[in-house]
C-alpha cells in the first residue's frame, strides 16, 4: 500500500482515477505532473475533454491571438442572453424593433445606397421581382406584363423600358392610371409599390421620344 506523506494532498486536486495517483506515488512521480493545483499554477499539457459535464465559472477569458477563433461551436441553437459587441465583424448601432422578425426602426446610411438593375427575360409576362428594386425589359416583340411575381408588402420597384414593345397591364394584380394598360417607350420608367395585395402605380417618367 502506498504511504502518502502528511499534507502532500492537502493542496492538490485528485485526478479522476485514484489508481493512477497511487501508481505515481509508488513510482516516486512528482504529484504536480499528474494533478491540477487548486491555485491554477499548473497548466494543461494537452486538450482537455470534460465529456458531457458542465464547467461553471464567473468569467471565461481567452488569450489566443487574433486570427484564431477563441471559441469553436458545433451547435446552431440560439444562446439566450448572449450580448456581443459585433456581428460578423461589423458594429450594429441602429435601433432595432424585435417582433416576429427583426425590423429597423431607424437606419442611417453612411454611403450611397446602390441597387443593381436586373433584366427581365424577353417574353416574360409575370417576371419575378424577389429581392430586387430595378428591372429592365428586353422584349423583341409586343408583350404585356400582367403581374410582377414574388412581391412583398411595402416593396418598391422601378420598371425601366429597354425596348418599345412592353405594355404593363392595369388589372387585378396591377393598378395604375392607364386603364387599358401602360404602353412604354424605350427609356420610360414606371414605379410601383406593393400594398400587401397588389401593385399600385406610384409614378411614371416618360423619357422616350
Amino acid at each position: 500500500m502506498a504511504v502518502v506523506p502528511q499534507g502532500t494532498l492537502a493542496t492538490k486536486v485528485n485526478v479522476p482515477v485514484w489508481n493512477v495517483l497511487v501508481d505515481a506515488i509508488n513510482a516516486n512521480t512528482a504529484l504536480t505532473a499528474i494533478a491540477l493545483l487548486s491555485d491554477g499554477s499548473v497548466e494543461l499539457t494537452a486538450d482537455w475533454d470534460a465529456g458531457p459535464w458542465k464547467i461553471t465559472a464567473e468569467t471565461l477569458e481567452s488569450d489566443v491571438a487574433t486570427s484564431t477563433p477563441p471559441l469553436v461551436i458545433a451547435s446552431t441553437t440560439v444562446v439566450a442572453n448572449l450580448n456581443v459587441d459585433q456581428v460578423d465583424g461589423f458594429d450594429i448601432d441602429q435601433a432595432l424593433l424585435i417582433a416576429s422578425s427583426p425590423a429597423f426602426v431607424t437606419l442611417t446610411l453612411s454611403g450611397a445606397l446602390i441597387a443593381t438593375v436586373d433584366n427581365i427575360a424577353d417574353g416574360d409576362l409575370t417576371p419575378s421581382v424577389s429581392g430586387g428594386v430595378n428591372f429592365k425589359t428586353a422584349n423583341s416583340t409586343a408583350k404585356t406584363i400582367t403581374n410582377f411575381d414574388d412581391g412583398v408588402n411595402g416593396q418598391i420597384i422601378n420598371i425601366i423600358a429597354g425596348d418599345d414593345d412592353t405594355t404593363i397591364a392595369s388589372n387585378a394584380n396591377i393598378k395604375h392610371n392607364a386603364g387599358s394598360g401602360r404602353v412604354m417607350g424605350e427609356y420610360d420608367v414606371a414605379k410601383f409599390i406593393h400594398n400587401g395585395t397588389l401593385w399600385v402605380g406610384a409614378g411614371y417618367e416618360q423619357n422616350s421620344a
